[in-house]
C-alpha cells in the first residue's frame, strides 16, 4: 500500500518542503493506469510517471516480491517509454513536471538528462568556469514543480510551460553548463533576487555565449535573421573577390548580396517595435551584454535551424565591408551600397543591434581631433572613424554605460513593473542602488541619478519635469543616445550621448519639450542651491503656434551660417524650427511659451561670427509652461549647483528662487548647447559640425569653427 501511495502521490510540496503523502482508492488507481486511454494521453494522471521516477530504489525493489507492484512497475514502464518520444529533451516529459537528477536542496545545481548530455543549471551567481546564460521572454507564466532523483526535494519555478523549458534545452544543447534566471535565482528569496540582480551585467556579459529562444510570434525577425547569417557565409567565402580591380559577374552578383545584408539589418532597425523580444526590458539586456549569441525560435526545429556565432559573423563581416569601403571608395569593383561618408553611421545602426563592449568604443572614448584626421585620411589608421577598440584599451564602467544606454534607446522598451524599465540597463553596469519592483519610474530613476552623480559621474539633465527637479529628468533615456542632427541632409550623428556632452539636437529638444504634460510629476526634493547671475535677464515670451514671432525671435538665437553655400550639408535649421511647430496640435503648443533672454555677461570674446559680436549680452532660449509662478519681467538666470548649467528662475519676492527651465543656445550646424559655468562664471563652447571623409568643409571653407568664451558675473 506504501508503494501505491507513493506512485499515485499527486499532491504538490510547498517549495523545499518534504513530499505529501495521499492516500487513493486502490482500485480506481488500477483501473485508470490498465486503460487504453491512460496509454495513449498519459496527461490524464499527470503525476503517476513524475511520482515513480523519484521513489528510491529500495522501495522499486520490493516490486519483485509484490505482484501488485510488479503490475504498476510493468505499467508505468510503458508509459515512460510513451512519453519519451514527446519531446527531443528528456529533462523534461509532456506529464508536467520537470525531473532533475540533483537541485538546489541537494546540490549547486540542478542537473536535467538530455539526449546529447546531462545539462546543468547553475544555482547562484556562476563561478569562473564557462557557461551559457540563456534569454528568452518569460510570457505567462506558471509554477512548474521541479522533482529531484536524488534526495525526493520538490520545488516549483516560475516557467510558461514544459515545452518552452524543452525548448530552452534544446536550443542550448546537451553537455552544457547554463544559467537560466527562473531556476537559477531562487525566486522565493528576495535578498537572492536583488544581489544576482545587481551583478546581472557580470552574469550576461562573461558567459561564453548568450542562447536566445524567440517566441513564436517573433517568427519574421528569426528568418530575416537567417538571411542576414547567410548573407555573411557568402560574403566571408568570397573575401578574394573584394582583392581583384575587375569587375566580373562575380562582383555584381556579391555586390547585391552586400547591398542585401545592410538592407536587411536596416529593417531589423527600423522595425524592432514588431518584435516582442526587442520590446521587452530585460531580454535587450541580455542580448546586448552578449560577447556572442546562439538563437532559436519556438515553433522551429532547432538542431535544423538554430543560428550560431551570430555576434561575430555579423560585426566582422559590417567592419569587413566598413574597411573595404574606406580604402577603395570610388575604386571599388563591389559595390555595398553607399558612399564611404556613410560608413560611421551605418556602423552606428549595426553597434545598436548588435553592442560588444569588448569591440566598440562609446561616444565617450572618441577623440575629436583623431577622428578628423582619420576622417580626411581614411587610408591609414581608422579605429576611431569606425569607433572599434584596440586589444589593449580594456572597455570601462562609463563606457559600458554610454555604449548600453545608446543601444537600449533604440526601441520603445516594455516591462512588468515600472522600475525595470530603470534596472534592466542599471544592473547591466552593476549599479549598485535600493531596487525596489514597487517603486514607480521616476523613484527608480532618482536613485540611480543619485549613485552615478555620487560616484562621480557628471549627467545632464534637459528638462523640469518632477518635483525634484534639478535632480531627474523624466526623459532621461531619449537624451542618453547619440542624436542625429535634423538639418542634416546627410544623416550626420552627433557622436556623445547629450547626457555626458550637454550637446542635443535643436528640434528634438524642441519636441522633447512639448511633448510633456507641463505638470509635475511627484517626486521627493533634494534642495540643490540656485546662484542667480547679476542683473535680471531681458527676457522675451513668444507665443509657440505665433509663427511670425518665433522666427522673428529665435533667428537671431541662431549662430553660424544658417544655409550651406553649396546646399548640399545643412537645411536652414529655423525652417526645420518653424516645420517642427507646424506639425503640432494647438492644444499642446498653448501648455508650453517660448522665453528668449539676453543674459548680462562679461566678454572676453562672445560670439566670433554673427550680428551679436561685441555685445554685452548672450541670447538663450528655453520652453517653459505656461503657467510661471512669476511674471517675465520676475525671472531670473542662475547657474545650479549639481552641473553647472545656468538656468531660468522663478524669483517671486520673500521666496527661494525655483528652477523652471534650462537655458540652451543654437548653432546651425551643431545643434542645441546647454550654459554649462564653472564656479568664477566662465562659459566655453565650441561648435563642432560633424565631417565625413567624402565631403569636407572646413575652417578655410564654409563653415568657420564658431566658439564662445564668455563670463557671468553671479550675486554675492
Amino acid at each position: 500500500m506504501r508503494f501505491l501511495v507513493r506512485i499515485f502521490e499527486n499532491a504538490r510540496p510547498p517549495c523545499g518542503g518534504d513530499s505529501k503523502i495521499v492516500e487513493f482508492n486502490v482500485d480506481f488507481a488500477l483501473k485508470t493506469v490498465k486503460s487504453e486511454e491512460f496509454k495513449k494521453d498519459p496527461d490524464i494522471l499527470d503525476a503517476l510517471q513524475i511520482a515513480f521516477d523519484v521513489v528510491p530504489e529500495d522501495v522499486r525493489d520490493t516490486s519483485s516480491n509484490d505482484p501488485l507492484a510488479s503490475q504498476v512497475s510493468e505499467w508505468t514502464s510503458d508509459v515512460r517509454h510513451t512519453t519519451s518520444s514527446h519531446s527531443s529533451a528528456s529533462a523534461t516529459t509532456c506529464l508536467g513536471v520537470i525531473k532533475a537528477k540533483t537541485c538546489r536542496a541537494c546540490s549547486s545545481n540542478f542537473t536535467c538528462e538530455h539526449p546529447d548530455g546531462d545539462i546543468n543549471i547553475i544555482c547562484g551567481v556562476p563561478g569562473a568556469g564557462e557557461y551559457k546564460a540563456i534569454s528568452y521572454v518569460w510570457g505567462n507564466v506558471s509554477q512548474i514543480p521541479v522533482r529531484c532523483k536524488g534526495c525526493l526535494a520538490v520545488s516549483e519555478v516560475p516557467m510558461e510551460s514544459l515545452t518552452k523549458f524543452n525548448q530552452l534545452m534544446d536550443v542550448v544543447g546537451g553537455a552544457s553548463t547554463v544559467w537560466l534566471d527562473a531556476m537559477s535565482i531562487d525566486q522565493q528569496d528576495h535578498q537572492e533576487i536583488a544581489k544576482q540582480v545587481a551583478v546581472m551585467g557580470d552574469i550576461y556579459s562573461k558567459a561564453e555565449c548568450v542562447s536566445v529562444v524567440l517566441p513564436a510570434s517573433d517568427k519574421e525577425v528569426f528568418l530575416l535573421l537567417t538571411n542576414v547569417i547567410q548573407d555573411t557565409e557568402r560574403i566571408q567565402s568570397s573575401r578574394m573577390l573584394f582583392t581583384t580591380g575587375n569587375k566580373t559577374q562575380e562582383h555584381e552578383d556579391i555586390s547585391v548580396v552586400c547591398k542585401r545584408f545592410f538592407a536587411n539589418i536596416s529593417a531589423m532597425s527600423r522595425h524592432q517595435n514588431r518584435w516582442v523580444y526587442w520590446r521587452r526590458a530585460w531580454t535587450f539586456q541580455e542580448w546586448a551584454l552578449a560577447s556572442d549569441l546562439e538563437i532559436g525560435c519556438e515553433g522551429f526545429s532547432d538542431s535544423e535551424t538554430k543560428l550560431t556565432d551570430v555576434k561575430t559573423k555579423i560585426l566582422s563581416t559590417a567592419l569587413f565591408l566598413a574597411r573595404y569601403s574606406l580604402a577603395t571608395s570610388d575604386y571599388s569593383s563591389v559595390d555595398i551600397g553607399f558612399p564611404r561618408g556613410y560608413v560611421p553611421d551605418i556602423l552606428r545602426v549595426v553597434k545598436r543591434l548588435f553592442p560588444r563592449e569588448d569591440l566598440f568604443l562609446s561616444g565617450e572614448e572618441i577623440d575629436p581631433e583623431e577622428y578628423l584626421t582619420q576622417t580626411v585620411f581614411p587610408h591609414g589608421q581608422i579605429n576611431q572613424l569606425l569607433g572599434t577598440r584596440e586589444s589593449h584599451q580594456l572597455p570601462g564602467f562609463r563606457s559600458r554605460l554610454s555604449l548600453m544606454l545608446d543601444a537600449f534607446g533604440g526601441n520603445e522598451r516594455q516591462a512588468r513593473f515600472e522600475a525595470d524599465l530603470v534596472c534592466c540597463w542599471a544592473s547591466m553596469c552593476n549599479i549598485n542602488y535600493a531596487y525596489d519592483k514597487q517603486d514607480s519610474r521616476a523613484v527608480a530613476l532618482q536613485k540611480v541619478m543619485a549613485t552615478l552623480r555620487r560616484d562621480g559621474l557628471r549627467i545632464f539633465n534637459f528638462h523640469i519635469n518632477t518635483g525634484a527637479r534639478l535632480e531627474v529628468d523624466l526623459q532621461f533615456g531619449d537624451y542618453a543616445m547619440s542624436h542625429q542632427l535634423c538639418n542634416s541632409r546627410t544623416g550626420d550623428f552627433l557622436t556623445q550621448a547629450p547626457v555626458f556632452s550637454g550637446r542635443t539636437d535643436t528640434v528634438f529638444h524642441l519636441l522633447h519639450a512639448l511633448k510633456q504634460s507641463g505638470e509635475l510629476v511627484p517626486l521627493t526634493e533634494t534642495p540643490i542651491a540656485l546662484r542667480p547671475v547679476v542683473q535680471s535677464p531681458t527676457t522675451v515670451i513668444v507665443e509657440l503656434s505665433d509663427q511670425v514671432s518665433v522666427a522673428q525671435q529665435m533667428g537671431p538665437l541662431i549662430q553660424g551660417a544658417l544655409n550651406d553655400r553649396t546646399g548640399m550639408i545643412y537645411n536652414n535649421i529655423l525652417v526645420e524650427i518653424l516645420q517642427a511647430l507646424e506639425g503640432l496640435p494647438r492644444t499642446q503648443l498653448d501648455k508650453f511659451v517660448l522665453v528668449v533672454a539676453d543674459i548680462p555677461i562679461t566678454s572676453m570674446y562672445p560670439w566670433k561670427n554673427g550680428s551679436r559680436a561685441g555685445k554685452r549680452k548672450m541670447p538663450a532660449w528655453a520652453i517653459c509652461p505656461r503657467n510661471l509662478r512669476a511674471p517675465h519681467s520676475s525671472l531670473k538666470v542662475a547657474r545650479e549647483a549639481l552641473n553647472g548649467t545656468l538656468v531660468l528662475a522663478d524669483a517671486l519676492e520673500g521666496m527661494p528662487l525655483q528652477a523652471v527651465a534650462y537655458l540652451t543656445i543654437i548653432h546651425a550646424q551643431c545643434g542645441s548647447y546647454l550654459l554649462v559655468a564653472d564656479d568664477q562664471g566662465m562659459i566655453e563652447v565650441d561648435f563642432v559640425t560633424p565631417k565625413r571623409s567624402d565631403m569636407m568643409l572646413t575652417a578655410n571653407g564654409q563653415f568657420p569653427q564658431d566658439s564662445v568664451r564668455v563670463r557671468v558675473k553671479f550675486e554675492d
